[in-house]
């Protein structure tokens, strides 16, 4: 029976047609897909917890136990919960993002001192991020759908960039 090789080119021009729509929709809905991780997480932490608790009937081994109940705790939480997660997912991510445009701030100091003529850019880039990470902080969910956002970005730009190098490739080859 005589196969057919379909072109390296059509699969290329699927896989980024897929990235591209599933780049707009975490753009579209960032809220709602960062939920649907965490369910997702959810899901797969309580899948481990139920393997653990039949290593532990298997083993005997009472940590096997407590790690199972555990896991699936957290699984649960996530599961039923995403919101809460995401909540404080969102505070985690503004201190970080406090102390990230803190530390860009301290760091505009230096480059003012250093003769740097765009230090003042820095500046006012280091203050967004820090007011970011404040609302982040007292507005957790104000911010939790920034995962997605970024996940979308990069959906978004691997899918434009190989249909771009697709069409850029015939052409220049």
């Amino acid at each position: 029976m005589k196969q057919k090789n379909i072109p390296v080119e059509v699969f290329l021009v699927i896989t980024s047609i897929i990235s591209i729509v599933v780049g707009v929709i975490c753009l579209a809905y960032p809220n709602k897909i960062s939920e649907l991780v965490v369910i997702i997480v959810g899901a797969a932490l309580i899948t481990y917890g139920i393997v653990e608790l039949f290593s532990f009937f298997t083993y005997k081994m009472n940590s096997m136990l407590v790690l199972s109940v555990i896991v699936m705790l957290a699984g649960i939480v996530c599961f039923i919960r995403p919101a809460v997660i995401l909540s404080i997912m969102g505070v985690f991510l503004g201190l970080f993002l406090t102390l990230q445009g803190v530390l860009t701030i301290k760091n505009t100091i230096v480059l003012k001192k250093s003769g740097f003529g765009l230090w003042w850019l820095w500046l006012i880039v280091s203050f967004i991020i820090v007011i970011i990470g404040i609302t982040g902080i007292f507005n957790p969910s104000s911010i939790y759908g920034v995962f997605a956002v970024v996940l979308g970005f990069g959906f978004l730009i691997n899918g434009i960039s190989n249909l771009s190098l697709l069409v850029l490739g015939k052409r220049f080859l």
